[in-house]
Formats: structure tokens, sequence, C-alpha cells
């Protein structure tokens, strides 16, 4: 299956903010891999920066990162960017932190450790969202 061909080209914009450098390129490579156009951020003011100078189809991000917390990302990134999906990556105790940011606007979020499958289900299902929502 060639996933390439499965996502529009005006829906390949991915920002992986994450302030691990390993976990950031594991995301990176299996999205590349998948036919999206990835931008990195090591922390959330970065990710802002990014957002606002770009529109993202998808903004995965971890629940906490160098002094932000998923909440404020997802608060500023959706008033940036209303139609942008953001999707959490999230620890075993922060299972909570997430509920509360989907409450506030993000679209999902997945466990760690990472599971490339449930990675690319959700990233395709919060883009088939935002094409919908535009149709």
């Amino acid at each position: 299956m060639n996933e390439r061909r499965e996502v529009p080209e005006t829906d390949r914009h991915v920002l992986v903010c994450y302030d691990g450098p390993e976990v950031r390129e594991k995301l990176s490579s299996l999205l590349r891999e998948s036919g999206f156009e990835v931008d990195c951020a090591s922390d959330g003011a970065l990710a802002l920066e990014k957002i606002r100078e770009r529109d993202y189809t998808l903004v995965l991000a971890a629940v906490r990162m160098g002094g932000a917390t998923a909440l404020g990302l997802v608060r500023q990134a959706r008033n940036l960017r209303p139609s942008t999906a953001i999707v959490l990556v999230v620890g075993k105790s922060e299972v909570n932190e997430a509920i509360t940011a989907i409450r506030h606007g993000a679209y999902d979020y997945f466990h760690e450790p990472l599971n490339p499958e449930d990675v690319l289900h959700t990233v395709r299902r919060a883009v088939e969202k935002r094409r919908l929502e535009r149709v």
C-alpha cells in the first residue's frame, strides 16, 4: 500500500513537538516515510512560532515538554489555527492531562511507548476529519 497517495498534498504538513530527540526523530521518520512533510520543534514556544508561520494539518505534541503543558499549547494553537488537529503523546501518568486538553480542543492522544500503526491510524483519522470539515 502506498501511503503517499492516500494523503492529499494539501494535508501533508505536520509539526512534531517533542522535547526528547529520539522520540521526535522516530515520529518524524515514521511520518516522512508515510508521505508527510514534517517540521519539528523541541518545545512549546518554538512550536507556537512555527504554527504562526505555517498552517499545519496536524500537530503531534508531548503532553509535557520543557516548561510547557499540552493544555497551554492546545489553547494557543487553536486560537492561531482553529482548523489544525492536535494529537498528544502521553505517558501512563499523563492521561488525565490529555483528556483535559481534548476538552479544550485537542483531537486525540496516543500512549508511549509508540506503536507505529497506532500513530499512523490516529494521524490519518485527524487528517481525514480536517479534510471533511473543509468540504
